[in-house]
Parts: C-alpha cells; sequence; structure tokens
C-alpha cells in the first residue's frame, strides 16, 4: 500500500479542524511538517495510523491478521497479561481508561459514511476551504483508520489488528508524554510497547520504524523501565537523567532532534 505523499499528510492533518484550535495539535501539525513524516496524521490531536501495510515486526513470514470486532476487549486483554505492560496499565484498565467499548470496526459502506460525516464540515487544507462532498469522498478511499476524541475507528479491510493494537496502546498512555516529547517519540514509543504485544502474539506489525529504531536507541542508554513510567505515568525525570548523564544539554538537543525526525543525529547523542 502506498504512503502518503506530503500533500496527502497536510490533507489529513486538516480532517481534524473541528478539533485542532489547541496549542498541542497545533505544534504536532509543526513537527510532521518539519519532518516530512509519511506513516501518520494528527486527527482530533490524536496521532493516527492509517496508510502503513502491517508487514510483520518478527517473522517476515507472519501473515496480516484481519481485525476483529471484539479489538478492543482483545487488546485490554493482551495488555493486562504480558509480563511487563500489565504493570503499568492493568489498574488503569480495572478503572475504565480501556480499549473495549472505544474501538469501532464498521464495513466499507459504514466507515465511508462514518468518515465521510466526520470530513464534511472540516478544513481541506489543499483548498483552505470546508471539505465538499466530492472531495471527502475522493480522499476517504485513502483513510484506513482514525481517531476522534477518544474513540477509534478502523476500516474491516484496510487495517488489520496491529493496527487495532497501537491506537488502542494510545489510550493507556499518559498526556503529559507525547505534549513534552512531541509526535515522533510519541510514536515511536506506542510502537514499541505495542510490538510487546504483537510479537508475542505472532500479530502483523512494522509501523513507525525510524520512530521505533531510535526509541530502541533511547531504551539502551535508560531502560525499558524508565520509558514506561514516562509513557505510562507521566514520569519523565529518569529519561531527563539518563540522556543528560551523556553530556550537558544533551536531552534537550536529543528532544529537538527527535521532533524534526532528525533521527541519525538524536541516536548520536546516546
Amino acid at each position: 500500500m502506498p504512503e502518503a505523499s506530503g500533500s496527502e499528510e497536510r490533507q489529513l492533518l486538516a480532517m481534524s479542524a473541528r478539533l485542532a484550535g489547541n496549542a498541542a495539535t497545533a505544534a504536532l501539525s509543526r513537527q510532521l511538517r518539519a519532518a516530512n513524516l509519511n506513516s501518520a496524521a494528527t486527527m482530533g490531536g490524536q496521532v493516527v495510523d492509517r496508510f502503513y501495510a502491517g508487514q510483520a515486526s518478527g517473522e517476515a513470514t507472519l501473515m496480516r491478521e484481519k481485525v476483529k470486532t471484539t479489538a478492543g476487549k482483545d487488546v485490554d486483554t493482551y495488555a493486562s497479561a504480558e509480563p511487563f505492560i500489565k504493570a503499568y496499565v492493568a489498574e488503569k484498565i480495572k478503572g475504565g481508561t480501556k480499549a473495549e467499548g472505544h474501538v469501532h470496526v464498521y464495513d466499507a459502506a459504514e466507515f465511508k459514511k462514518k468518515t465521510l460525516e466526520y470530513l464534511m464540515g472540516g478544513l481541506n487544507d489543499a483548498t483552505g476551504k470546508t471539505y465538499t462532498k466530492e472531495e471527502a469522498e475522493a480522499f476517504e478511499p485513502r483513510v484506513r483508520a482514525y481517531q476522534d476524541a477518544g474513540e477509534i475507528y478502523i476500516h474491516e479491510d484496510r487495517a488489520d489488528m496491529g493496527t487495532a493494537v497501537h491506537e488502542s496502546m494510545h489510550l493507556y498512555s499518559n498526556d503529559t508524554f507525547p505534549g513534552t516529547l512531541g509526535f515522533n517519540v510519541n510514536e515511536g514509543t506506542t510502537e514499541y510497547f505495542t510490538r510487546m504485544i504483537t510479537d508475542e502474539h505472532k500479530i502483523a506489525r512494522g509501523g513507525y520504524p525510524s520512530q521505533f529504531a531510535s526509541v530502541t536507541k533511547l531504551v539502551g542508554a535508560s531502560s525499558k523501565e524508565t520509558l514506561a513510567e514516562g509513557y505510562f505515568n507521566g514520569k519523565l525525570k529518569g529519561l531527563e537523567d539518563a540522556v543528560e548523564g551523556k553530556a550537558k544539554g544533551a536531552w534537550a538537543s536529543w528532544k529537538d532532534h527527535m521532533r524534526k525526525g532528525k533521527y541519525s543525529d538524536a541516536d548520536a547523542l546516546l
């Protein structure tokens, strides 16, 4: 499945116009443009995985698993049982912060209806005007999933179970993490924990490869426990101390490089 072009990324960013009038989303939009990312879009202040073809993160022979209508409940079950992740999410899930009831899988007709409703009234960045019906209908085939106000909407054929796991993982995270570290670190970290689940359950996954690689490098300089404390609980001091321990000012530089998509420069600091 082809990646999105820069123009398509701008259009996808504009799909969140009704919810995007906040500083955090504007900042993420700027980061996307600066990094020239092609694998995600910001919609309603949330990052959405919609174009990635779902290749395996482990064995190349893994097949894509069709997304199920029980995907939300399944992800909660997987996360609550995964030996490492459960320590950070089990209580959240018990308390109601969960994917069950918030992951909606639709057939082609219903997904198109929902997506067109979402697009209509939103700003088309390509034209600077509100989406027309014709523009929305032309754009909808490019969307495999989107998130709106904490609800995840998935096309049953375009997306897969790996998409559901990744998007659900965002629901368990602490808002401090993306707000402080930005799009690339947030997506790479989400992918890092997503793969703990998808690898265990032999679910094909391989999104955000550059971000994932740099976050894996960060784990090597700190620990997965330190990363988890930041991602799930909003406690970033451990990560800051680990990076700053490499050199004075390294934390600020690392964050800046990651925001700009300069992954090699960020990695070199670690």
